[in-house]
């Protein structure tokens, strides 16, 4: 069933919103319910190329990757209601997957390592055991494997 234009990128937890990139100028994200009501601009920030986003798990927040005019990708939480982006990690890191307790994400860098990155701000610490030939898909409920 279509919902509304734009590129389809993920739908909430609870399965009642879908997340879409209209890709404008300027490009930005939408949240569009799956039944009644009315799609949900969220502010774009500045920022010109959105890459990726997805979900936290308690579906008040999206993990999104996009970059400004400098064309840098750098990684962010962006709250559904208030529509603030907070920046996390440097610049150059991608945001890939929150873990379920939502106290963490996991980034990759450049050179296709990964890190675990907490989410209250502290530096973010190598994961040991994955390497840059794999490609982490979710966590296990627990969020004790990827």
């Amino acid at each position: 069933m279509r919902l509304g234009a734009g590129k389809a990128l993920a739908l909430s937890p609870d399965g009642r919103w879908a997340l879409g990139l209209q890709e404008g100028p300027p490009p930005r994200l939408e949240v569009v319910p799956t039944g009644t009501g009315a799609p949900r601009p969220l502010p774009a920030g500045g920022l010109t190329d959105f890459y990726w986003a997805r979900w936290f798990p308690n579906g008040r927040q999206l993990l999104v990757v996009a970059s400004d005019a400098a064309a840098i990708p750098h990684s962010y939480i962006q709250d559904i209601e208030t529509g603030k982006l907070d920046p996390i990690a440097e610049k150059g890191l991608l945001a890939m997957l929150p873990s379920p307790d939502e106290r963490s994400v996991l980034i990759a860098d450049p050179l296709g390592k990964f890190l675990l990155w907490p989410t209250d701000g502290r530096k973010g610490v190598p994961l040991k055991g994955i390497t840059a030939e794999d490609r982490p898909i979710q966590w296990s409920p627990d969020g004790k494997f990827l």
